[in-house]
């Protein structure tokens, strides 16, 4: 399961954060071992449709982005709010 985790996001770990993906991994791991466990044929897991797939990963890729950008602003905004007091 590692092997497949490590080669489906190869690409991830070479060109951005592979520690970030890297610490969720180890959080979902166990969630997916346990439902491959309760299942008896992967074909009997649901199928998720590429629609579907697709909008959660446009959703990773921009609204992230932006809630992460949304963050710096209010960190730095704090931080100026903080030295203005300081003075």
């Amino acid at each position: 399961l590692d092997d497949v985790f490590n080669k489906d996001y190869a690409n991830f770990f070479i060109h951005d954060e592979g520690e970030d993906l890297r610490t969720r991994w180890v959080q979902v791991r166990p969630k997916i071992m346990t439902m491959l466990r309760a299942t008896r044929s992967l074909s009997w897991m649901p199928v998720v449709e590429r629609w579907e797939t697709n909008r959660v990963k446009d959703c990773l890729k921009k609204d992230i982005w932006y809630l992460r950008q949304l963050a710096r602003a209010h960190r730095l905004s704090l931080q100026d709010i903080k030295l203005g007091g300081e003075s």
